[in-house]
C-alpha cells in the first residue's frame, strides 16, 4: 500500500475549545491537534484547514484542542 498503516490516518474538522468561554468554534472548518511540543504555558500543535497543513503552530495549552494517539513503530 503507498501508506506507512493500513489505512490512511482520518483527522476530522473537530475545530476547538475556546479558553475563554468554554464553547465549541470552528467545527467542520478546522482541525487543530496537539503534538509532543510543549513550552510552559504554551505548546505545539497541526492545524488543518481547507487550504493549510501547518505542523509548527503554537497556542496555549488552555485551548480545547482535540488529541489522537498514533502509535510508533
Amino acid at each position: 500500500t503507498p501508506y506507512c498503516f493500513p489505512t490512511p490516518l482520518f483527522l476530522p474538522a473537530s475545530g476547538l475549545r475556546r479558553n475563554s468561554t468554554g464553547l465549541l468554534y470552528s467545527q467542520s472548518a478546522n482541525g487543530r491537534y496537539w503534538i509532543a511540543s510543549v513550552t510552559s504555558t504554551n505548546a505545539s500543535y497541526l492545524l488543518i484547514t481547507s487550504g493549510l497543513v501547518d505542523p509548527a503552530s503554537d497556542n496555549v495549552r488552555t485551548r480545547g484542542f482535540a488529541l489522537r494517539c498514533i502509535k510508533n513503530n
